[in-house]
């Protein structure tokens, strides 16, 4: 090789060595967000597609006021979806976590909106419980729904909205850095009320046919029961008025309107939280008699319930009964279902305590109750203890401001059949007529009379014959009386009327009433059938809690006996009182209006 072609060889080296340096530095300089950019309008989980595989969801939220992230899961335990946090309650969720499931299947990378995990705090997705991170800000919601098998469907971590978008956040995988503009649709509820059926009875307004309110109560120092006044309200049908056992008057009326209030206030009772019951009371809200002889648990389970105003006493029949604090209310509804509540002591706090009952400084619910039950009585008898700390009671009364109050409540079912009204009534078969023997001939008709002897017709001639009237003196035929006319006619239709016929016309109706009959029986008996299923499905539900319900709601249905009454005419007259009145000799016109059809 000359030296010309060596100096070509060597450039061409060199082209080669400098091509491949700037393939190089530009790759090594070509923006990192090139790779990220490749997983745009791509779906984060595309294998999930069914969301009937949902079996559980777990959910962390954070909290800055408290700095701390507690869970909320839905589990699917014991053939049923329970919340582990409310001590397994069942929750109504197979609808909406398959809802919540399929809100997430499908999400797309809309955009890339940063690839740094320095970037987390800025769109608030740092995980809830990192602990990798010691910033409390910019924490976000992590989701996570498996399947039955455990496996994970989906993880997410949700942080932000994306400012001047709608239904736009933003959105990163766990065990990734990259954070990406999603577009999303979901509630990301912890609370308790939004898992759960919160309708209590499950009773219409218009199916209520008895409540009866029995006010007694309870001392709890010596258990000691005081009967109140009890009042029965029945009626036969939704469109009647209700009407009060035993009371009459000239001057006092029912108050309706009070009763549709009650009857409103028990068709829309909501949960707001649950407590489990302690060992030792049934289904139906008994005293398990077996576990009296254990005096042990026996106290125990006293103590438990005298915390939340419930009481254990012998009753007439000297077994042992519970009582309320508060008394009871009887319902009774058209489907057969017997309804008693019994309502205990009232408390307060926040809406997780009122909730689940537990307290995030750890201590106990019922001391809570006993310091707001005595702060309550030292302000009403103007105590104060620290008058120097005015700024700590003043950050004590805006902390009051978020505290709700709750009622305890029993709820037992029975099955009442009288109360599905009167059974249908097998109508009576007609009775066939017998079928009439051949009639012998009257004994006065012509041609009937026995033939005679001649020896009893010379006895006859013997006898005295009768005289005989004068043609002149001729008595006038007396006219048979009207009644023995009337007899005659009606003896003349009996004898014309067809007794077949008439039973041909009687089997007749009576079919078509036995066929109305078996319905009716066929209808009653589902309903019977069906009244006392939803009695044992509702006990089943009832049976392990203490519910709570908000204190207004109590104050609706623990109503005195003189607030069922007013005057009569006062309905009337309450409603004639929002109508404009017309200054006085001031009248409208009477118009003409034509009728509708």
């Amino acid at each position: 090789m000359n030296q010309e072609s060596k100096r070509t060889a060597i450039y061409v080296g060199l082209a080669a060595a400098a091509l491949l340096i700037a393939l190089w530095a530009e790759a090594a300089i070509r923006p990192a967000e090139l790779q990220e950019f490749a997983k745009v309008g791509t779906e984060f989980y595309p294998e999930f597609k069914d969301p009937t595989e949902a079996a559980s969801l777990y959910l962390y939220t954070y909290d800055e006021e408290k700095a701390e992230s507690p869970e909320f899961s839905i589990v699917f335990k014991d053939g049923a979806y329970r919340i582990p946090r409310y001590n397994d309650y069942p929750a109504d969720a197979e609808e909406k976590l398959a809802k919540t499931a399929a809100s997430l299947i499908g999400l797309e990378r809309d955009a890339l909106a940063g690839r740094r995990s320095s970037e987390h705090e800025r769109y608030g997705v740092i995980a809830p419980r990192s602990s990798e991170s010691a910033k409390l800000e910019g924490r976000g919601s992590r989701i996570t729904i498996k399947n039955e098998q455990g496996e994970t469907l989906v993880d997410y971590i949700i942080g932000k909205q994306v400012e001047g978008e709608t239904n736009q956040f933003y959105v990163r995988q766990p065990d990734e850095k990259e954070t990406y503009k999603v577009r999303l649709d979901i509630d990301l509820s912890t609370k308790f009320s939004d898992w759960v059926d919160q309708d209590l009875l499950k009773i219409s307004q218009s199916d209520l046919r008895d409540i009866e309110l029995n006010r007694y109560s309870v001392d709890p120092q010596t258990g000691g029961l005081t009967q109140g006044t009890i009042s029965e309200l029945t009626r036969p049908d939704a469109n009647s008025d209700w009407e009060l056992a035993g009371f009459e008057s000239e001057e006092q009326q029912v108050n309706q309107d009070q009763i549709r209030t009650m009857s409103s206030t028990l068709d829309n009772l909501e949960l707001l939280g649950v407590r489990q019951k302690p060992q030792g009371v049934n289904a139906n809200v008994e005293i398990d008699q077996s576990i009296v002889q254990n005096q042990l648990i026996f106290q125990g389970l006293v103590q438990d319930l005298a915390s939340r105003g419930f009481y254990v006493a012998p009753n007439e029949n000297e077994e042992y009964y519970l009582y309320a604090d508060q008394g009871e209310v009887g319902l009774g509804a058209s489907n057969g279902l017997a309804y008693t509540l019994r309502f205990g002591d009232v408390f307060s706090g926040s809406l997780e305590e009122i909730e689940a009952g537990f307290l995030s400084d750890g201590s106990k619910e019922e001391d809570t109750n006993e310091a707001t039950v005595e702060a309550e009585a030292s302000t009403a008898q103007g105590e104060v203890e620290n008058p120097d700390e005015t700024e700590t009671e003043s950050a004590d009364e805006n902390k009051s401001d978020n505290l709700k109050q709750g009622r305890y409540l029993f709820i037992s079912v029975d099955f009442d059949e009288s109360l599905l009204g009167e059974a249908p009534v097998e109508p009576t078969k007609p009775v066939k007529p017998e079928t009439p023997a051949e009639e012998e001939k009257p004994a006065d008709e012509p041609g009937s009379e026995e033939p005679v002897s001649e020896e009893e017709a010379a006895e006859n001639s013997n006898q005295p014959a009768v005289a005989e009237r004068p043609e002149d003196e001729s008595a006038p035929e007396e006219e048979p009386p009207a009644e023995e006319a009337t007899t005659e006619e009606e003896s003349t239709e009996a004898e014309t009327a067809d007794p077949e016929a008439e039973y041909q016309a009687a089997l007749e109706q009576y079919e078509a009433d036995f066929q109305a009959y078996e319905a009716a029986l066929e209808a009653y008996n589902q309903r019977k059938e069906d009244g006392q299923k939803k009695a044992a499905e509702s006990n089943e539900r009832f049976a392990s809690w203490y519910y709570v319900i908000s204190e207004e709601s109590f104050a609706k249905l623990h109503v005195p006996q003189e607030d069922l009454l007013q005057p009569i005419g006062a309905e009337d007259a309450a409603g004639s009182a929002g109508q404009p009145q017309l200054p006085p000799g001031l009248n409208l016109p009477n118009f003409n209006l034509p009728q509708g059809n």
